[in-house]
């Protein structure tokens, strides 16, 4: 679910490696659920969404600079995608997962992927060779 693939690359050493990370927090949030099948883990996930969602600002926080500083076009576009996920990682409610907290955090999970992902493959590769360029 949270695996790296070279195909994911935008071609900038620094976005790939905190790509990497913020898959690396989502597998450790698997991990978790995994591990601990039927235990109470609600402060361990707690712990690791609240990371994830850290971690998330500040990968943004540096595409968004790299944006504003070399002119990217798009940037108010992009800007909204990463200001919309923000928003849902903040309204995570995470007492509806102390009830059953494998079946929510795994529907989390599962959401929070197919976006990263979409992200990267769709919205990410269009500015790569803007910025590629722009970094030469």
């Amino acid at each position: 679910m949270f695996t790296w693939n070279d195909s994911y690359s935008v071609g900038i050493d620094l976005i790939d490696d905190q790509h990497k990370c913020l898959l690396e927090i989502g597998a450790d949030i698997h991990d978790i659920i995994e591990e601990h099948d039927g235990q109470d883990i609600y402060d361990e996930i707690a712990a690791k969404i609240d990371e994830l969602e850290q971690y998330t600002v500040y990968h943004f926080d540096t595409e968004e600079k790299m944006f504003e500083e070399f002119g990217y076009a798009d940037m108010e576009n992009h800007i909204k995608e990463h200001r919309a996920f923000i928003e849902y990682l903040h309204s995570i409610n995470l007492d509806n997962a102390d009830v059953n907290q494998a079946k929510t955090v795994n529907t989390l999970l599962k959401f929070i992927s197919m976006w990263i992902f979409k992200h990267i493959s769709n919205t990410d590769f269009k500015y790569r060779e803007f910025l590629i360029e722009k970094l030469k």
